[in-house]
């Protein structure tokens, strides 16, 4: 009842308690024991009329958004186990884990228990993956299922279960790392993911328009969406700046002297500016060009296009204004990193995470997965925050994150690379 008390006002550190701590005390007892059906339906019961409605503020569920909730994080949902429909998996798969060990129990033979230790371990682990692929299989069942019968919006779930929509779902929330939303956030959070109505937010936006939260996100008035832009683009140049050199932000192309370019497109302003400029990453001494670009993939614009479309179309947009000059002017290279509010990431973008992670993994000597993790969880946390901010019209609190903690916060706030 400790965590009772805790989940009114700490949602995000009560949410990663059930996640990380809680579920896995439940899925232990239903592997070692015969699970009472009745037991497990006051918990199942219990998870929905008051865990549920404390995290994310709303009172009731209809039964599709509990099954869409109970989809683990990375498949769209909040990674609330459904325990009596877990159970009878869980404890026959557990009992053929150990079965090989048991039989060695009770046919004890010494010379044959040395031999044997080894070819046990291997048939325990082989059991192990194929559990694991079976409560995978299942889950993606129950994903599937329920785009097919109801009318939850199949493209927003899509986009959910997209690398980057869930890291700050998944990570632990500590406040040293940026890793961590408060009440509010937190319950806003849960709301954008879901296209759920906000509470407390204006009827009409300042601009005149309805206020909706696909709305605020677009909305330019009070230059959020700016401030969205330059704080990923901050983000991405402190974090080349670890493993390039010469990186500025915000540089100047070299001036023009009368050069033609074959795209029309293609800026001729004697003032233009990439996002940032890097030497060194992709190529020695060649330098690299970014623009970052922050899109709404629920925005109406894009109602009838994939979010790779919408992603590529913005690739496609940076690449006309900008890659013929930056290629035979400055002689450099260009990439658009294109961003959506949900957190999941472009094509191009997603290469560049990758080239980045393998750069400062090298350099950090630590292994490529958890940093990967973290870079998808920092980028996730601050397009999250700015969502939030694009919502409440006020700043949230901001952490300033050390470089140097990376280490500590990839091992202390379990990133999973999902």
């Amino acid at each position: 009842h400790h965590h009772h008390h805790h989940h009114r006002t700490e949602l995000h550190a009560a949410f990663a308690a059930f996640t990380h701590g809680l579920r896995g005390r439940y899925t232990y007892l239903l592997r070692t024991i015969p699970a009472p059906e009745a037991g497990l339906r006051t918990l199942d019961n219990t998870i929905a009329t008051h865990l549920l409605p404390a995290l994310t503020g709303r009172t009731t569920f209809s039964a599709e958004v509990l099954l869409l909730l109970r989809l683990p994080a990375r498949l769209g949902g909040l990674g609330i186990p459904h325990f009596e429909a877990m159970a009878p998996h869980e404890f026959s798969g557990s009992r053929a884990m150990t079965e090989g060990q048991v039989n060695e129990i009770l046919h004890q033979n010494s010379e044959h228990v040395r031999r044997s230790v080894d070819a046990l371990h291997k048939a325990a682990v082989r059991t192990r993956n194929t559990m694991k692929l079976g409560r995978r299989k299942r889950e993606s069942v129950a994903q599937k299922n329920l785009l097919q019968h109801s009318d939850i919006c199949k493209e927003q779930i899509e986009i959910l279960s997209m690398k980057g929509s869930s890291s700050w779902l998944t990570a632990l929330p500590l406040m040293k790392h940026g890793f961590w939303l408060n009440k509010r956030d937190f319950r806003d959070a849960i709301a954008l993911r879901y296209d759920w109505q906000l509470v407390d937010t204006p009827m009409t936006c300042v601009c005149g328009a309805d206020f909706t939260p696909d709305h605020a996100m677009i909305c330019s008035f009070g230059g959020f969406p700016t401030i969205r832009h330059n704080e990923l683009r901050d983000i991405v140049g402190d974090l080349m700046s670890e493993v390039c050199h010469n990186v500025a932000i915000e540089p100047r192309l070299q001036p023009l002297s009368g050069e033609i370019f074959q795209a029309r497109t293609t800026t001729t302003s004697q003032e233009a500016r990439a996002d940032v400029r890097a030497t060194g990453f992709w190529t020695q001494k060649e330098d690299a060009f970014f623009d970052v670009c922050v899109f709404h993939p629920n925005a109406p614009s894009y109602r009838n296009k994939t979010f790779l479309a919408a992603c590529e179309h913005h690739e496609r947009l940076k690449r006309l204004v900008y890659e013929e000059r930056v290629i035979n002017v400055d002689h450099g290279s260009f990439c658009p990193l294109v961003f959506s509010t949900s957190g999941a990431i472009g094509p191009l973008c997603s290469r560049f995470l990758k080239r980045l992670a393998g750069k400062i993994a090298d350099k950090d000597d630590t292994d490529y997965a958890g940093v990967m993790a973290w870079l998808r969880c920092r980028i996730s946390f601050a397009l999250l925050r700015s969502a939030v901010m694009c919502v409440r019209g006020s700043r949230s609190r901001r952490h300033v994150l050390l470089m140097d903690d990376r280490r500590v916060s990839i091992a202390e706030g379990r990133v999973e690379d999902c």
